[in-house]
């Protein structure tokens, strides 16, 4: 999940972030192709499929990796992209291939989409920013963060506290003119280890939200 969308991006730099549903859906990772707009179909994606997105991966290694694991997150940018599907028939029928992780719905059947239960997202959720993406430990993300200025920017104490802000700060200034460096993605190394400690924690409330799911749902029921 930390890398499934350029979080860096979209979800607020520290806390209190946004929030992570995480939930089991049957149908993760495969292709899911909305024919209008109360119906979908979903799809097995092979080496023979065309990706999608940079994070793209076959249902095989998805289900080897994370099961029925899924996510949503309000946050995520929305991609859709025209498709044909074939019916048995041999006809083909117009669509949009839609993966985004914006909605916590499963669909149970084609034409029956399902909300997540309020328990279910309750036990399931992770508040996390953009922190948790690699490219958050870059020079220029950070010049970006400290030059709007629109709000007080917190950290948690237990990870490093206020000093951690101005830390980061220091280090931006001392760096000098990002355009300068061979690879304007590569992590900074003092950043990435300021920021190693809130990742970390990040991580650890996203799985800490999984287990409690899968509590919920085998053993809790």
């Amino acid at each position: 999940m930390s890398q499934a969308k350029s979080w860096y991006k979209h979800l607020p730099p520290v806390t209190p972030g946004a929030p992570f549903y995480f939930f089991l859906d049957p149908c993760a990772g495969l292709d899911r192709v909305r024919l209008s707009e109360e119906r979908a179909a979903f799809f097995e994606r092979t080496e023979k499929t065309k990706p999608f997105h940079y994070t793209w991966m076959t249902t095989k290694e998805y289900r080897a990796r994370f099961g029925c694991l899924s996510f949503s997150c309000e946050q995520a940018s929305e991609l859709f992209r025209p498709v044909s599907v074939p019916l048995t028939d041999g006809t083909e029928v117009p669509g949009f291939l839609d993966n985004n992780p914006a909605h916590p719905i499963i669909y149970t059947k084609p034409d029956q989409a399902f909300r997540i239960p309020h328990r279910v997202l309750e036990a399931g959720r992770a508040d996390v920013t953009g922190v948790v993406h690699s490219l958050a430990a870059t020079v220029w993300f950070w010049r970006g963060v400290l030059s709007a200025g629109k709000e007080e920017l917190t950290w948690p104490e237990g990870t490093g506290g206020p000093s951690t802000i101005e830390r980061i700060r220091e280090r931006c200034h001392v760096v000098g003119d990002d355009s300068q460096t061979s690879d304007l993605n590569a992590a900074d190394p003092e950043i990435e280890a300021l920021l190693r400690p809130e990742r970390k924690r990040l991580e650890t409330e996203m799985i800490s939200a999984v287990r409690r799911v899968r509590h919920l749902i085998f053993e809790g029921a």
